[in-house]
Formats: structure tokens, sequence, C-alpha cells
């Protein structure tokens, strides 16, 4: 039976702490917006391959797996 690794979810969260700190920096200089966008698609791309029960693919809240 397949886990959710550590290392995925601790992914998972800086990717999100990533888009929140690019989109405050975004407000100031609108060039900080791209990254966020990145952080973003990086999350969901993890979220989407990693963060899942095994059995039914279903999803969680990320601070559930903590």
């Amino acid at each position: 039976m397949r886990k959710i690794k550590f290392l995925h979810i601790i992914c998972g969260l800086i990717c999100i702490i990533l888009f929140v700190v690019f989109v405050i920096m975004g407000f100031f200089e609108r060039i900080f917006f791209i990254p966020a966008l990145c952080a973003i698609i990086g999350y969901m791309v993890i979220d989407k391959k990693y963060l899942r029960f095994p059995n039914c693919q279903a999803f969680t809240n990320i601070d559930r797996l903590l």
C-alpha cells in the first residue's frame, strides 16, 4: 500500500508559502506575479501526483496530512 510521504507534504507547504510571499510582493512589483504563478502550478502538480489518498485518489486538506 502506497503512503503519502512527508517530503511531499513539505514540498506542498513550501509551494503555498512561496505563493503567498510572491503574491504579497506582486502588489508592489508586478513582476513577482510570475513566480507566484509558478508556485501555484507547482503545488497543483504536487497535489495531483502525490497528495491524494492512494486507494481512492480523493483529496484532503494539507493541514490534515500533518
